[in-house]
């Protein structure tokens, strides 16, 4: 942690002597990951000149900020209705007051299939306070509906495909999975991670008397 701590006060103290440096926008863009968002937006707030600020990696740091933001801890998360295996449309937002796992999988993802047990074990464990919803990539319905039934899923199905499935995937940053986002009970992030076990901590830290 000191090394990375050190390598981002080195770029932000070489932004400070050299902005809107070309060759500074390359190096910011190559190690986005290691800023938090509040310190990346204090190294995108140095560059001045239109030449950089209009330049596509500068456009793309933007862009990614505002999409990690979207589900960063403490960030309501946008809303979404998508159909339930019955066809009909379950809002996010209609469970407020609840904490609510979001878990995104897909039939053929074989780390997702290795999770769903967990995912039940935490749905029979909290019934009154935590609302769940597995929200399948699946593009072919009846592979969806087939791996329900082999996995006895037996809390709330949601299934994201085609056009709203690039706009859940912009809005929650989704890149792989398993991708589990965990929600408080006011619709803000708790956590948004690949791993099942930080859900099942988060949550027991959250409800432990």
């Amino acid at each position: 942690e000191n090394n990375e701590a050190f390598k981002r006060n080195v770029i932000m103290d070489m932004l400070v002597k050299f902005p809107n440096s070309r060759a500074m926008l390359m190096i910011l863009n190559g190690a986005r990951n290691r800023f938090s968002m509040d310190r990346l937006e204090e190294a995108l707030g140095l560059f001045n000149a239109p030449e950089l600020v209009e330049h596509p990696l500068y456009k793309d740091l933007v862009t990614y900020r505002e999409t990690m933001m979207k589900t960063a801890v403490g960030q309501v998360v946008p809303d979404f209705s998508l159909p339930s295996k019955n066809g009909k449309e379950v809002a996010i937002s209609s469970f407020r007051g609840k904490y609510v796992l979001l878990d995104f999988w897909a039939s053929w993802c074989g780390p997702c299939r290795k999770a769903i047990p967990h995912v039940r074990e935490l749905y029979r464990e909290y019934p009154k306070e935590l609302q769940v919803f597995s929200v399948s990539l699946d593009e072919k319905q009846e592979e969806w509906k087939k791996a329900m039934a082999e996995e006895k899923m037996e809390w709330m199905q949601l299934r994201c495909a085609g056009e709203m499935l690039r706009d859940v995937a912009m809005g929650y940053r989704l890149s792989s999975i398993p991708y589990l986002v965990l929600l408080n009970p006011e619709g803000k992030v708790m956590c948004a991670t690949n791993s099942v076990d930080d859900v099942i901590n988060q949550l027991k830290n959250a409800l432990k008397d």
